[in-house]
Formats: structure tokens, sequence, C-alpha cells
């Protein structure tokens, strides 16, 4: 699971940001410069965490092949 801290300002502290959670074998929607009707369906095989730990770039198995993707551009869909 991928999470970071956040410094909110409207709170004492720190927060855990959770708006890009992503795990393996998670299904997502890629997000082009197109309608949503029109965005790929993917499964993430593997997340590439930076220096500090965190994931924000995944690698997404489509119908046409392998894409890397961050994770700003993946909209994760809710599993059973």
């Amino acid at each position: 699971m991928s999470t970071y801290p956040v410094y909110n300002t409207g709170e004492n502290g720190l927060t855990i940001k959770g708006n890009w959670l992503l795990n393996l074998d998670d299904l997502v929607l890629i997000k082009e410069p197109t309608a949503p009707l029109h965005w790929h369906l993917g499964r993430i095989v593997k997340l590439h965490p930076g220096s500090d730990g965190v994931s924000r770039v995944a690698t997404v198995r489509t119908a046409t092949g392998l894409l890397t993707r961050p994770a700003v551009k993946l909209c994760p869909l809710p599993s059973p």
C-alpha cells in the first residue's frame, strides 16, 4: 500500500493522503486526454517506489501490452 504523509494547514500535524493507493493486481483505468469512455482498462503488474519508498509510477498490463504510467494517471477501480 502506498501512502505518504502530507502537511495539511487545516489540521495540526500530518495526515495520510490516500488518493492514489495502488497495489499489485489492482484493476485500473488509464487516464488519457480523451473522453473517459475511451480510457483503457489494465491491471497493475509492478510498482516502482522512489527513494522515499512511495510508489508514484506503475507498470500496467493492458490488452495490447505493458505501459508505465504515473500514479496520478491511474484510476483504481473498487474490488469486489
